[in-house]
């Protein structure tokens, strides 16, 4: 009779360590994670591809770059609240590729409003295509209403220089809000 108290202590020990441990993870996990309040393209949220939703990054293969564009605020510790800046990044897929050219970006929103970037930005704007230089980023931030559910419109065109001349490729892209759950290590 004594072993199997003793022994129903240890498992009761046991089982109440287990759960301590597990209270412990799921606590430390929470911490791990933050929310980030981003726009991403509507066709990405359709898919639901957690590997794009999850990225900074939403990308636009073109067969001599892949175009990466990013909404981000410009707060980190106030990361999930406006006002949002757009960064264009342009990754070479080919050696032919010169130079390319943001000549004009256009914003509309869901509501009828029309953003426009500072009169600092004069289009055309050359994105550097080394890594060091490769981030155009347009200024101001825009402050959208994430939480009220605005969507955006982006016409971005784009001048890619080639040796068999220029070639001008227009995005358009519908921004929805959503959030992003992304793995933040504890500093």
């Amino acid at each position: 009779m004594a072993i199997s108290r003793t022994r129903g202590c240890v498992y009761a020990l046991l089982g109440t360590m287990l759960l301590l441990m597990g209270s412990c993870w799921l606590l430390l996990d929470e911490m791990m994670t933050e929310r980030i309040h981003t726009y991403k393209p509507v066709e990405a949220v359709a898919r639901g591809d957690q590997e794009e939703l999850g990225s900074r990054c939403s990308n636009f293969e073109l067969p001599e770059a892949t175009v990466c564009m990013e909404w981000f605020t410009y707060d980190n510790d106030v990361i999930n609240h406006p006002p949002y800046k757009l960064t264009i990044r342009v990754s070479p897929r080919t050696t032919d590729l010169r130079r390319v050219t943001v000549e004009d970006v256009s914003l509309s929103s869901s509501r009828g409003r029309r953003y426009a970037f500072a009169d600092s930005i004069r289009f055309p704007v050359a994105v550097g295509l080394d890594t060091m230089r490769s981030w155009l980023k347009l200024e101001p931030a825009l402050a959208f209403d994430h939480r009220g559910g605005e969507t955006i419109r982006t016409q971005t065109r784009l001048r890619l220089s080639l040796p068999s001349g220029d070639r001008v490729v227009v995005l358009r892209t519908r921004w929805v809000p959503t959030v992003v759950e992304r793995f933040s290590p504890i500093v």
